[in-house]
């Protein structure tokens, strides 16, 4: 599995592939959307895989003592740290946000725990879609055109409750201490929907590969 992850590394990513660790600057845009800056790893999924179709990637390794499930981890394993990386870099920018800009308040959700919890959970859907369906096939339009729309209907339907429902607005939309319990929540939910989520995307990619004749 190691060695599998360390070819991902030093054959799969180009230069390029790096670059969208940048984006979570665009949290510090003044009177900006927060989720602006969550969302530019998913074109970091659409420049690596295409790479591993074009190489004939998962035939070469079919044909190694290699088993399914490590293939599927390999590259799973890609767009985890894509999402990880990204978070890992949003976090450090709230926080300056926060705490240096002293900027507060911007449209939709505000920079806060909620916030984090709610991109975890989008990120769980956009896994759960993107690896069922294009481990099925292995064909990545398709795969990423529907994760991606069930990834913005879900940032819909949690800015929407969040925007339209009084208490959740109240409680979440702000960093006001007295509620921050419920934002808290929010996040143990988030990171409970994402690390359950990803271990079920990968148990239906890996049944989906199983059946895949190369």
């Amino acid at each position: 599995m190691k060695q599998l992850i360390k070819k991902e590394f030093f054959l799969g990513w180009k230069w390029y592939n790096y670059l969208f660790f940048v984006f979570p600057v665009m949290i510090l845009i003044p009177n900006y959307p927060l989720f602006t800056g969550m969302m530019y790893v998913f074109f970091f999924v659409t420049t690596l895989f295409p790479a591993f179709l074009t190489n004939n990637d998962y035939k070469f390794m079919s044909g190694l003592p290699i088993r399914r499930k490590d293939i599927v981890f390999s590259k799973y394993f890609d767009v985890l740290l894509g999402q990880v990386g990204t978070l890992f870099l949003a976090a450090i920018m709230l926080l300056i946000k926060v705490f240096v800009i002293k900027e507060t308040s911007v449209p939709l959700m505000d920079p806060n725990f909620a916030f984090v919890g709610m991109t975890l959970i989008e990120y769980a859907v956009f896994n759960l879609i993107f690896m069922s369906t294009y481990f099925t096939e292995l064909k990545l339009p398709k795969s990423i055109l529907l994760s991606l729309l069930g990834f913005f209907v879900c940032i819909g339907i949690l800015e929407v409750l969040v925007q339209v429902v009084p208490p959740l607005k109240t409680a979440l939309d702000t960093l006001d201490v007295a509620y921050i319990g419920w934002r808290i929540g929010v996040l143990v939910v988030g990171v409970a929907a994402y690390v359950g989520g990803s271990i079920l995307a990968f148990r239906l990619a890996c049944q989906r590969f199983f059946r895949y004749n190369m």
